[in-house]
């Protein structure tokens, strides 16, 4: 059995051209825009601008802040860490 085993270990994997999360963003944008609400080719447009506006977005703010701002939106949790709510917290 083969298994791949990238040159650079650091860098990011790759989809076409973009990022894994840029692709990513890319694809649910495109899914929601073109299939749920039926926009074809405008959703097309409106997909690779939110992409393009996702990676000056990563390239403007240093790594994690996107997360940082998902987690003090109350849209995700960081593992070992309190709720988002918890605005004082004490061991």
């Amino acid at each position: 059995m083969k298994y791949y085993c990238p040159q650079h270990l650091h860098k990011p994997i790759k989809f076409l051209f973009l990022d894994f999360e840029d692709a990513f963003v890319f694809f649910l944008s495109l899914l929601l825009f073109g299939l749920v609400f039926d926009l074809g080719i405008i959703g097309l447009v409106l997909s690779i601008i939110l992409t393009l506006a996702n990676v000056k977005l990563k390239e403007k703010y240093p790594r994690g802040a996107i997360r940082h701002v998902f987690y003090l939106l109350g849209f995700m949790n960081f593992k070992g860490y309190p709720s988002f709510l918890v605005r004082r917290f004490e061991e």
